[in-house]
């Protein structure tokens, strides 16, 4: 899977969690910052792992960008 198609899983996936449009998410805050709470976040993580094929625990690193995940991801 490239970078981009994980960026883009990881816009849509907070878009849909957090109820905003995909062009309200900024790429470039950490996911520390964006306003999750811990349900969220374990739906996310499942996300990661049913749909990527992911550990979630490699991918929520919570310390870098989204933009910044889908490089370390590859």
């Amino acid at each position: 899977m490239t970078r981009e198609q994980i960026s883009d899983f990881c816009v849509t996936a907070l878009a849909n969690i957090l109820r905003i449009s995909r062009d309200r998410v900024d790429t470039g805050t950490k996911f520390d910052r964006l306003g999750l709470d811990w349900a969220m976040l374990v739906y996310l993580m499942m996300e990661f792992e049913e749909k990527l094929d992911l550990d979630p625990m490699v991918a929520f690193q919570l310390h870098g960008p989204i933009s910044g995940k889908a490089g370390k991801t590859t």
